[in-house]
């Protein structure tokens, strides 16, 4: 019977296996080849070199991306998209979701009976579940609820990686992916308390991710409380005493942030209104915009404006932290700073107790 490419592929890895693990076998201290066996090791070695580098030029050309090529990961990106959207919404494929997560994370393990070509196929498999689990938690998420297991294990290598360079993209800071997050997280979780995937660090990990992921919300999610602070424009004296002044004796904006308080510990949303005093005020804003948020620490000082210490909480949230001025002394830092624009967006105000 004449051999296929899959019998060839397998030969290959078989040969390609055996090789590899020569070096860990030499290390063996059983081991002690002679002279004239070291020898004949190295003719070996420069005989397989000298094989493999033959065999490559047999070898016909890479394909290169086609047309047809395009098209099917065009076709692939359709169905991943919608599925995307309907998953936003709360629509997703439990079935799906759990058939991906477990070949992502679990893979297909080899066995003593398969044939060569049937481990050869299950290899492939596993790499490109190996690459998958090397994106980031929102992708990974993205690609589970999109494409079923069936639709990416047995496409061309060439196509699979373009899909998961398009996938990855559309995934980074898609607020889609976040309304996922919120409505699989508990299915995620889940999963994990079960065989086969308890058995992995990789996805505890994954869990991890996505939870955090979903304490990520979107604006809409936030409460209408703290929408209505926003909308707040009525400005209040601060009870605080100046950061500067001796009472305090802080020598530097890290020594006071670690005395800000933070949020309550009984809160499960970092989104949910927490008392704070009338001096603190926390600005979320991204990590690609910190560097002009430095201009903060000495924007309003020529207009007159009260001093304020600033800086990065140690509580790891990324946000600055204005001390002893009140919310609209800090909006109108962050106007002097050209910061107002996104101002309603990062702006967490506290709750704020107007006196009667």
């Amino acid at each position: 019977m004449a051999a296929t490419v899959e019998d060839m592929l397998a030969d290959m890895g078989l040969i390609a296996a055996n090789i590899g693990a020569i070096p860990s076998r030499l290390e063996s201290e059983k081991i002690r080849p002679s002279p004239h066996e070291i020898a004949q090791l190295h003719r070996l070695a420069d005989r397989i070199l000298r094989q493999a580098q033959c065999l490559s030029l047999t070898l016909p050309s890479p394909i290169f991306w086609t047309p047809e090529m395009s098209q099917k990961s065009d076709e692939h990106m359709l169905r991943a998209r919608s599925a995307i959207e309907a998953a936003a919404q709360g629509e997703f494929k439990g079935a799906i979701l759990k058939r991906n997560l477990i070949a992502i994370f679990h893979g297909h393990l080899p066995s003593a009976i398969d044939s060569p070509s049937v481990k050869s196929r299950k290899e492939r498999k596993s790499d490109k579940s190996r690459e998958l689990r090397g994106l980031g938690a929102g992708s990974i998420l993205a690609w589970a609820v999109s494409l079923p297991p069936s639709s990416w294990e047995e496409i061309d290598q060439i196509i699979f990686d373009d899909v998961v360079t398009r996938m990855d993209k559309a995934a980074t800071d898609n607020k889609s992916v976040v309304e996922i997050a919120l409505h699989v997280r508990k299915t995620i979780r889940d999963l994990g308390t079960e065989e086969p995937l308890c058995k992995y660090a990789s996805y505890r990990n994954f869990v991890q991710e996505i939870e955090e992921l979903a304490l990520n919300l979107p604006q809409q999610y936030r409460s209408k409380r703290r929408r209505l602070c926003q909308d707040d424009r009525a400005e209040y004296p601060s009870p605080s005493p100046d950061p500067h002044s001796a009472e305090y004796g802080f020598e530097s904006a890290d020594q006071m942030i670690r005395m800000a308080p933070g949020p309550s510990k009984e809160t499960s949303s970092p989104y949910e209104d927490y008392d704070t005093s009338l001096s603190q005020v926390r600005y979320n804003v991204p990590d690609d915009r910190l560097q002009d948020l430095l201009e903060l620490y000495s924007a309003g000082h020529e207009e007159g404006f009260q001093p304020i210490a600033l800086g990065v909480p140690v509580d790891n949230d990324p946000a600055f932290v204005f001390f002893s001025v009140s919310r609209v002394a800090a909006i109108r830092y962050a106007f002097n700073a050209g910061l107002n624009e996104w101002r309603d967006d990062w702006l967490m105000c506290p709750n704020i107790k107007q006196e009667t």
